[in-house]
């Protein structure tokens, strides 16, 4: 059991660190692009073709916000990184009450590996696409 808890916060870890950086660098993208074309499009120029080609830049920066934007609401970036932190820290704390349980007996019951077992299966499961399916269906 030990084990099987440890091999599942070893996978889930780095998963979930990875997909905090994903939702960070685009939040922050997000934000930077928009400031800079909104500093750039209040910029006026001296030179002939300036106006144009600032235009032309602000246009790829906010193009790039849109897309951007769309990536972390189609992929839903922070649920996901959420509901990541919510298994791992479940898993954890089931770690933890193993690893107490062992130390407190010395001999553990086929009982209660089973609800150990049971728990650990239940942190697998995931209730936000339960409700995601019965949202649809209404």
């Amino acid at each position: 059991m030990m084990q099987l808890l440890n091999t599942k916060i070893t996978q889930i870890e780095p998963k979930t660190d990875r997909t905090k950086w994903i939702h960070f660098l685009l939040r922050i993208g997000v934000l930077g692009f928009s400031a800079i074309s909104t500093i750039l499009l209040g910029l006026k120029g001296n030179r002939p073709g300036w106006d144009t080609q600032l235009s032309n830049v602000v246009l790829i920066l906010t193009a790039t916000v849109t897309f951007m934007s769309a990536l972390a609401s189609f992929w839903d970036i922070e649920n996901y990184w959420v509901r990541l932190k919510i298994m791992l820290n479940r898993l954890k704390t089931l770690r933890y009450e193993f690893v107490f349980r062992v130390m407190e007996n010395k001999e553990m019951s086929n009982q209660t590996l089973k609800e150990f077992l049971d728990r650990f299966v239940a942190t697998q499961e995931d209730e936000y696409w339960d409700q995601f399916y019965k949202h649809l269906n209404k």
